[in-house]
């Protein structure tokens, strides 16, 4: 029975690292799973559940949110609020509970089926995309978009994630790539290497772009003693640059942000730099008049709204809801100043955490899901929130599993 158990809960783990395959209720399922399979090996194993004062920083963004919900003044309870931010509260305490033994597969497993999963993302994408359009609208554009993202962002219905996001996952599977093509599986790290680079690209997201080339350069110069490593980033410098002005979308995606962003968005005038411009601009009113106690995160988005329609002359927030693109303005506009102060907190806790690990996989995955809080609400949505908790908690029981090793 205990072997079964264990079995049962390995394979838990490695289905919560093809969550990209998912939508939110099934990949939510397989967490709640796992934490029933942890309880019953606990108690088969007689074990002691484990969380100590300490451990509670890593569940303090969860303590924020259920606490402003309760307390915060003319706010609602709202339940679909605290259910989202759950993944603050289940992943430290669950993955804190599991033995670390169990994660001493992380990078030559875990990973790979992670990057697995989302290869055939990539296949579906490009597939359907050429059931409907050519190879040649490849390179064509739209609006300042490439056909292609604009495929993806408005046109698929299965595996339908951010740009943004999936980008951040492919930038994962591009460093662990580089790392492992030097050790081990060669030709399948380096074909994952050049797919995924590639399918960045396509998706034109200009901040993982910036990303990439980051991660890329600090990936290659880690520990490589290689004399070709110089050539070797000059080269893919050199691709980036190259594929800004022949690949469609993302030069002129370069090129909007810098001419509208002082332009406001007026009538049917309006694209994601000056919409993002005046989420920020209402973001910071609404701060200034609320930053001591918040607004309550049930009202954040009606307060939104209610800037918009009183500064800008367009429509673009009528049929979509633009919350604030920014986790840090999140947290503070909804919770207040004290709220804030503890989210910094926790990240502070975070951020040592990750350099006590020493971890490039782990420090450029981190470094990158903090830059993108501060242009997406990424971890107010449930593939950042996964993605950010499985990542750093898996490192965390991985880092414990080498401690052990080296006693």
């Amino acid at each position: 029975m205990k072997n079964k158990i264990v079995v049962c809960l390995k394979f838990l783990i490695g289905l919560l690292f093809i969550f990209p395959l998912f939508k939110e209720n099934i990949s939510t399922l397989f967490v709640i799973l796992t934490t029933i399979f942890t309880i019953f090996f606990l108690v088969s194993n007689k074990i002691k559940f484990t969380f100590n004062l300490g451990q509670t920083f890593f569940i303090i963004p969860f303590l924020i949110i259920l606490a402003t919900n309760i307390f915060a003044i003319n706010s609602n309870f709202d339940f679909k609020i605290v259910i989202k931010s759950l993944m603050f509260l289940v992943f430290p305490v669950v993955f804190i509970n599991i033995p670390s033994s169990f994660f001493n597969k992380l990078e030559s497993y875990y990973l790979y089926i992670f990057k697995y999963a989302c290869l055939i993302i990539c296949v579906f994408y490009i597939g359907n995309f050429l059931k409907i359009y050519s190879i040649t609208d490849f390179f064509l554009e739209s609006f300042n978009e490439s056909v292609f993202r604009k495929f993806v962002y408005n046109q698929t219905y299965i595996f339908r994630i951010h740009p943004t996001y999936f980008s951040l996952f492919l930038n994962l599977g591009i460093v662990h790539s580089i790392i492992k093509m030097r050790l081990e599986k060669f030709y399948i790290n380096f074909f994952c290497f050049l797919f995924f680079t590639l399918m960045i690209l396509l998706l034109s997201s200009k901040i993982m772009i910036v990303f990439s080339v980051f991660s890329i350069v600090l990936t290659t110069i880690y520990k490589n003693k290689s004399k070709y490593k110089k050539h070797f980033i000059v080269l893919i410098i050199s691709f980036f640059m190259g594929s800004i002005f022949v690949l469609p979308g993302i030069k002129s995606r370069f090129i909007e942000s810098y001419n509208d962003f002082k332009n406001p968005p007026r009538g049917l005038y309006f694209n994601s730099t000056n919409i993002r411009t005046s989420i920020y601009e209402c973001s910071l009113t609404i701060l200034k008049e609320n930053y001591l106690r918040g607004v309550g995160f049930s009202n954040v988005q009606k307060e939104l709204n209610n800037c918009y329609k009183l500064n800008y002359d367009s429509s673009f927030y009528e049929n979509h809801d633009y919350l604030t693109h920014n986790y840090f303005l999140y947290i503070f506009i909804g919770s207040g100043i004290l709220g804030f102060i503890l989210f910094i907190i926790y990240l502070f806790v975070l951020i040592k955490k990750c350099i006590e690990i020493n971890n490039i996989i782990l420090n450029i995955t981190f470094l990158n899901c903090i830059i993108l809080c501060f242009v997406e609400d990424f971890l107010y949505r449930h593939y950042g929130l996964f993605f950010f908790n499985l990542i750093f908690f898996s490192y965390l029981k991985f880092s414990e599993k080498n401690k052990l090793k080296n006693v």
